[in-house]
């Protein structure tokens, strides 16, 4: 049975091939008392665009809990019912009403040790980090072939009709393509230890593929380290990052399963305009 949840929506992450739904993007965000609520799965791009939500609204949508993943926020989207686009959370007064419905809602972490201790024992694997300093990083990323058998089923999905659902968007559809550079912040937390993650937020993406068909690949890298090597880390801004795990690699265990899935570069803001914020 599924129950109808207010969610705050915080990250999209790059779109990703999937043979049952074509493509998916992650999608999560928190509820009213800061909760994280992961919505699955959401194939964004075939949605009309009155359905698609944005970074920062208020949503209303029906979910029941995934009986295949087993951590705490994920939850499978009902799509028998519709979801309900709210309002969009202002920016005004630096931030003011979304650092009231974030920052002074949710759980913070501020050490790489809470993190990973968190989601070993499977309390979290969505979570707010505030870093002590970043730094960003751009390596060429290694081209990765679809699978032949794996591009055939999507090929296949992307044939079958919804009788359900407005099927338009199927004649056209292209997977989005993958990201030649891989960008990554290299994170010190709270305790000096220094460790980096891949960022994989969809704004990057948009923004990286946006600059390309106007400056070429390399003016488009340039315009990412710019906003986010440069604007993102300056003086202004109080930098917090939304962090996510992989299901697979928080089942295996692996050493660190977490990830960059969205950068939020509050504005920063003195004393007095804190007392303002959460008064």
């Amino acid at each position: 049975m599924s129950t109808r949840e207010k969610v705050l929506i915080l990250v999209k992450t790059y779109p990703t091939p999937s043979t049952k739904y074509v493509e998916t993007v992650c999608t999560a965000g928190i509820r009213e008392d800061g909760s994280w609520v992961r919505i699955f799965p959401v194939p964004f791009r075939s949605y009309q665009e009155y359905k698609q939500y944005k970074k920062y609204q208020w949503v209303e949508c029906s979910v029941f809990k995934s009986d295949k993943d087993d951590r705490p926020e994920s939850f499978h989207i009902d799509t028998v019912q519709p979801m309900k686009l709210l309002d969009v959370v202002s920016t005004k007064d630096h931030w003011q009403m979304r650092r009231k419905a974030i920052l002074e809602k949710a759980k913070i972490y501020t050490k790489k040790s809470e993190l990973l201790e968190a989601s070993k024992s499977n309390r979290a694997s969505l979570a707010i980090f505030k870093p002590t300093s970043v730094r960003l990083l751009c390596e060429d990323a290694e081209a990765e072939e679809l699978d032949p058998r794996k591009l055939a089923k999507i090929e296949q999905q992307l044939r079958q009709v919804d009788l359900f659902e407005e099927n338009s968007w199927r004649r056209d559809f292209k997977l989005a393509e993958q990201l030649p550079f891989d960008f990554k912040y290299e994170i010190t937390d709270a305790d000096g230890v220094v460790f980096k993650h891949k960022i994989i937020d969809w704004e990057l993406g948009a923004l990286f593929w946006g600059q390309k068909r106007k400056k070429g690949g390399e003016g488009a890298k340039q315009d990412v380290i710019a906003k986010y090597g440069e604007e993102f880390l300056g003086d202004g801004k109080d930098l917090h990052l939304y962090m996510g795990t992989m299901y697979k690699f928080q089942k295996w265990k692996v050493d660190n399963p977490w990830t960059i899935i969205g950068v939020a570069p509050f504005p920063k803001i003195n004393a007095s305009q804190c007392e303002l914020c959460f008064d």
